[in-house]
């Protein structure tokens, strides 16, 4: 084995066990890096120069040094741990202790040496004994200096720096400390007769090789244990105080923690105090809190509204008194658990949710709360629970009492369609049934008033003339009604094709005259031709229907223009008078079958309210758009938007 891979093995043994004592979690970590440091002692005293160890470039160490390298690790890392003086106390006193007795026990070799009769097996003068006895009291002098020193540099920082800032510090200072003795160790310990400065120079190489070594487990140390970093930079050592072992110091000490635990005490209890008003507060919330073994240790007022029970007659009571024994079975049953009250109540912890509980309040009312179970966790430990509940029984009876009014409409609704068919059906049938007589009575009325069958008298044509306008009026409505069914089985409009919208207005003149007796009626056409795809006769309805309500609504010798213009990609037919208006309320339902306004009855005009539902079916198979723009006393105007 070379001399490196010698010194690599030993670092790493003399590094890793300090590591591990450092990091093991038991009441014997302290005593045993003691030991470790008290060994690390005696062996760098015994084995200090027993061997040397070259590892080329010039760098050798004596095997002492190896020792006492982990001496100054395990020596930071038992501080760390410790964070207390009397650490660094009991640490400095095995160094003096452990070096003490090895003065002594060379000078007892050397007394035993000079003594007649005794045998100097290996031939060791008496000079190496005076040597090694100024060697270990300055060494061990120089050891707790540099102890001393490493830990005043650590408790400057730590009041200085930050958490992250600190992390490079640790092996830093362990660097310093160890070159602080590769200069100093020579001059103090060593004393050669000659050659100072290069014993200097090979002492500082060896203790960088040496830092650079240790440095790898104080790292890591370092970088694992964050936890207890941060309580070691938390608190301050205290050096100042590490001669003061009198009485009156401890009890200082001893009276600063009270003082500290009074006024922590003093916070907690107000804190509490505030949380308790707080959640006394919540009356509209049930706050119920529980130990691990599921007792009572707190009960609101809004538990005590909601569930009708006393404060004092629940807490230190078990969770139970607010079950029977059929509810815990109940939730048991829905949790998918047995029914034993913690597994119960666990199971619905562990649902992280709310569910609907039924719970018996003290008057053996139920109420139905929305609660939601969460553990209490302190540290790695479960304290108890926490019950969170909203009392929503009005909640879901106004739920119910929607469901039933919805089914309730909804049936309603069905009732009304299925009326609303068979209407239909109905007019549908007297439609069919009532047209074919109505054209055999005009037939003969025709043939009658022709005199086919005899000569009548004046009278007689009168009241024949009577009976075939009404004839026809019941024959238009028969006629509007199929094609309201019509409509609604299908497209209205059957005959497409291009034509234009003057001569469909131009062919209803006649028509329009005779519609509007003795109203001014005014046709106004564009000169050239308005064409667009339609079906004339659909479109030939439109507007007699537009004009028949217009003048239906117009006073003698008002007035009634129909008005044909161009539009972009289409065409704009508007039908314009002065007569009686359309109040607002009544606008939005014109397009409805068989709606009549109020004005309309009131002054018992004729009609059916069919013409502008036909109006409006017409329009929108077209694909286009028909508006109503209407003052009371002023006047309507119907527009129509017809693409092209």
């Amino acid at each position: 084995m070379t001399p490196l891979g010698l010194f690599l093995i030993s670092a790493t043994l003399l590094g890793g066990v300090p590591f591990l004592l450092a990091t093991l979690r038991s009441q014997f970590r302290a005593p045993l890096l003691a030991a470790w440091i008290a060994a690390m002692v005696v062996m760098g005293g015994l084995l200090g120069a027993v061997h040397t160890l070259p590892l080329g470039g010039g760098v050798v160490l004596l095997s002492g040094q190896v020792y006492y390298g982990s001496f100054i690790l395990t020596t930071l890392l038992a501080v760390i741990v410790g964070r207390d003086v009397q650490v660094v106390r009991t640490i400095i006193a095995v160094v003096v202790v452990v070096d003490l007795a090895a003065v002594v026990a060379l000078q007892l070799s050397h007394a035993a040496l000079e003594t007649s009769g005794v045998t100097n097996v290996y031939g060791v003068p008496s000079a190496f004994f005076d040597a090694s006895r100024v060697q270990q009291i300055s060494g061990a002098a120089l050891s707790v200096v540099e102890l001393i020193a490493l830990l005043a540099v650590l408790e400057w920082a730590k009041a200085r720096l930050g958490s992250r800032s600190m992390i490079p510090v640790y092996p830093l200072t362990f660097l310093a400390i160890l070159v602080f003795d590769g200069m100093l160790f020579p001059l103090l310990v060593l004393r050669p007769t000659s050659g100072l400065a290069d014993v200097m120079i090979e002492g500082v190489q060896g203790k960088l090789v040496l830092a650079l070594a240790y440095s790898v487990p104080l790292l890591a140390f370092v970088l694992v244990n964050r936890r207890t970093l941060e309580l070691f930079e938390d608190r301050q050592i205290g050096l100042r105080h590490l001669t003061h072992l009198s009485r009156d110091v401890l009890l200082s000490e001893l009276e600063e923690q009270k003082s500290k635990l009074a006024a922590s005490t003093e916070v907690a209890g107000r804190a509490s105090a505030t949380t308790a008003r707080i959640l006394d507060a919540a009356t509209n919330t049930l706050l119920v809190a529980t130990d691990p073994d599921l007792v009572v240790t707190h009960f609101n007022t809004g538990a005590e509204e909601i569930l009708g029970r006393s404060a004092s007659d629940v807490l230190g009571r078990p969770l139970s008194v607010l079950l029977t024994e059929s509810d815990l079975h109940h939730h048991a049953q829905i949790l998918g658990v047995p029914p034993h009250l913690p597994t119960v109540v666990k199971a619905q912890a562990e649902t992280n949710t709310s569910r609907d509980v039924d719970l018996r309040r003290g008057d053996g009312a139920r109420t139905v709360l929305s609660l939601s179970i969460t553990e209490i966790i302190s540290g790695d430990h479960q304290v108890g629970y926490l019950l969170v509940g909203e009392d929503v029984t009005g909640r879901l009876r106004a739920e119910a009492a929607i469901r039933v009014a919805l089914t309730d409409e909804q049936e309603a609704r069905s009732r009304l369609q299925e009326a609303d068919k068979v209407k239909q059906q109905l007019v549908s049938t007297v439609s069919h049934e009532l047209r074919t007589p109505l054209a055999s009575m005009r037939g003969y009325l025709e043939l009658l008033k022709a005199g086919d069958f005899d000569e009548l008298s004046p009278q007689q044509t009168t009241a024949v003339d009577r009976i075939l306008r009404n004839a026809a009026r019941l024959e238009r409505l028969v006629n509007n009604l199929l094609l309201l069914e019509r409509a609604e089985a299908g497209p209205l409009v059957r005959n497409r094709r291009t034509l234009d919208l003057r001569d469909v207005v131009s062919s209803c003149a006649d028509l329009l005259k005779e519609q509007s007796r003795d109203r001014n009626l005014v046709l106004e056409l564009p000169d050239e031709s308005v064409s667009i795809t339609g079906d004339p006769e659909a479109l030939q309805r439109v507007v007699l229907n537009l004009v028949d309500n217009a003048v239906k609504f117009t006073p003698p010798d008002g007035n009634v223009t129909v008005r044909l213009t161009h539009r972009p990609r289409g065409a704009r037919l508007e039908v314009v008078d002065n007569g009686i208006g359309i109040s607002l309320s009544d606008q939005d339902k014109l397009f409805t079958r068989f709606f009549r306004s109020e004005a309309a009855m009131a002054m018992q005009a004729k009609g059916t309210g069919l013409g502008l539902s036909i109006v409006d079916a017409i329009v929108t198979d077209h694909n286009g758009r028909i508006r109503v723009d209407s003052a009371v006393d002023v006047g309507t105007t119907v527009t129509v938007d017809l693409p092209a």
